[in-house]
């Protein structure tokens, strides 16, 4: 198989027999560029484009000679066809293949489309400069779509490497420099985001003579007063930004102190938690706090080998630069292309880990304080033992996070087999009945406001933050004061309740069926007799749901799960198990 590559300095990537790149000549680009992006081309039309000036048939020899030499590179079956030919159906062309690339690495796709080539008449240089610039709005729609579909879905550290790709390549949008500065925001970081703001003004000024806009300007007043707004949908009032992302961590005093007193110790330290509760914020906060390294793993990266240490790399290599070891960087070229240095030999698995290991002993050296890694419940297995080996080692300071019920067995394992201490877990819990009154105080509720719906709030999210701000955001769209006591129930926080429940062991999820129906009557006896087991089989399952923070006692510990429960639950199946 082929790879044709369009963008910066055109080249053919050929796999068979052994991997090899080889330059593409201006013309036969061209001809390639012109069959991969307008399809299949008539002979004659396409010879008398690139020879105007040349009779019929010494335009169609000179376009035989160069088909020829590029089916001497890429094969004889690379474009098919005689009197219209078209490039074959196998070759894979990195225009084409540019959002699927975009969406697993924001620097994918890089370079100007078929970059130095010069077409030979005035017509064709036309449709090349067309086909750049329609390229570059593709690239900006692929970048902006990437980065709003993380922002919506909470992954702000996903989002921010498209936004800064967009502000980087299209410095005179002030659309890019709003986004980036909301993303940075929403992680905490105001100080970065008044620099992008800064950044704007002084490209603006210097290539245009203009000052940002009021939108922009707007902005970055309420950013610096640390009560912005994000731009609200058609048709709704907008949300203060507050509730997306309060603007200081809340009732997590005492997490606070382990994860410092193990930071200090040396020790490794895990933070597990149910979605919603805060890991990611605690320990983001605290990575900002330290000036750690926080990189997270992404959904998909567990088919990935080797994908969430690569991106360690990246970031290790964006802050300390890449060790001086020559072979240390050979060997990560082999998980990361980017690395400029090219693989000697054979992969040897344990070479490329003390690979790894010398570029985080290089970054120890080069005064990183250390590396704090989220979300490893998506994290390959690869990357999860070279980058827990290098944490055993006791070199630097190490914090992960993972969600509580999707631990990966490798972590489990190692988390269990620490000696002498060396590894510590932090399970996080939901916040208290002050901390849900200090956290709506925190998003912008007034006061007596907070203190009187905090017990209902406790009621229906149960003390999981993200539950409390979702909920609170529910409730400034409908842009009317509650009267009733009751609370909206998001559909988005039902969604993630499904999900949740997907995930628990089928006696888990009948016991949860028996206490959605039977309400205050239920005990552990009656679902026992329900289930025809003794009460002590029961046991496993009853744990799994306190440790999902689903049960607390013999009820629900929240509205939220007993309402999605009784919304998964068919019609048929509840009566029969009322009945029963």
């Amino acid at each position: 198989m082929s790879q044709l590559q369009l963008l910066g300095a055109p080249h053919w990537r050929v796999h068979t027999p052994v991997p090899a790149r080889h330059g593409i000549a201006p013309i036969d680009a061209l001809v390639l560029c012109m069959l991969a992006l307008d399809g299949p081309c008539e002979r004659r039309a396409m010879a008398l484009r690139l020879w105007p000036g040349k009779t019929e048939a010494a335009a169609s020899r000179n376009l035989r000679q160069h088909i020829f030499q590029i089916r001497r590179v890429a094969g004889d079956a690379a474009i098919t066809g005689d009197g219209v030919i078209a490039l074959a159906s196998d070759i894979r062309v990195d225009v084409h293949e540019a959002p699927t690339r975009l969406a697993a690495d924001a620097q994918a796709a890089q370079g100007e489309l078929l970059q130095g080539v010069l077409a030979p008449s005035g017509e064709l240089q036309n449709w090349l400069d067309g086909e750049r610039a329609h390229w570059l709005h593709r690239l900006a729609q692929a970048l902006a779509e990437q980065a709003g579909r993380a922002a919506a879905a909470g992954r702000c550290d996903e989002a921010l490497p498209y936004a800064e790709r967009l502000v980087a390549q299209w410095p005179d949008d002030e659309t890019h420099y709003h986004r980036l500065m909301q993303l940075h925001y929403l992680q905490g970081h105001l100080g970065a985001a008044m620099e992008v703001f800064r950044r704007c003004e002084e490209t603006l000024w210097r290539e245009d003579e203009r000052r940002p806009g009021a939108a922009l300007r707007a902005l970055a007043s309420t950013i610096a007063a640390a009560s912005p707004l994000v731009s609200p949908a058609p048709g709704r009032p907008p949300v203060p930004m507050q509730m997306l992302r309060p603007t200081s961590l809340v009732a997590r005093d005492a997490e606070w102190q382990r994860l410092e007193a193990a930071w200090q110790a040396g020790q490794v330290m895990i933070v597990s938690g149910e979605p919603g509760l805060g890991k990611s914020r605690l320990i983001g906060d605290f990575a900002v706090a330290r000036q750690a390294l926080l990189v997270g793993a992404r959904p998909g990266d567990a088919s990935v080998p080797y994908g969430v240490a690569a991106r360690v790399l990246a970031a290790l290599q964006a802050r300390c630069g890449a060790p001086d070891a020559v072979w240390a960087r050979e060997e990560a070229a082999r998980i990361a292309p980017w690395v400029d240095a090219v693989p000697v030999g054979p992969t040897h698995r344990p070479r490329l880990h003390a690979a790894l290991k010398e570029w985080m002993a290089a970054a120890w050296q080069r005064g990183l304080p250390g590396v704090v890694l989220d979300d490893l419940q998506y994290a390959d297995e690869a990357s999860l033992e070279v980058l827990l080996d290098a944490a055993a080692e006791g070199s630097g300071h190490w914090l992960f996070a993972v969600r509580a019920a999707e631990w990966p067995a490798l972590l489990r394992d190692r988390a269990a087999d620490a000696p002498g201490g060396g590894t510590q877990v932090l399970q996080l819990q939901p916040l208290t009945r002050d901390g849900v009154a200090h956290l709506l105080e925190s998003a912008g509720v007034q006061g007596e406001t907070a203190r009187q719906w905090c017990d209902a709030y406790c009621r229906l999210c149960g003390g999981n933050p993200y539950f409390v701000l979702q909920t609170l955001i529910g409730v400034e769209a409908q842009a009317q004061p509650l009267t009733d006591g009751a609370l909206p129930v998001v559909p988005q926080l039902m969604e993630m309740m499904a999900r949740r429940f997907d995930q628990l062991s089928p006696m888990a999820r009948r016991l949860v069926q028996v206490l959605a129906v039977a309400g205050e009557d239920f005990s552990s006896e009656m679902a026992a007799d329900l289930m025809e087991l003794p009460v002590v089989a029961l046991g496993d399952a009853w744990r799994e749901l306190e440790g999902a923070c689903l049960l607390e006692g013999q009820a629900f510990a929240h509205d939220l799960a007993r309402e999605a429960v009784q919304q998964l639950m068919p019609q048929p199946i509840a009566v029969a198990l009322h009945r029963q």
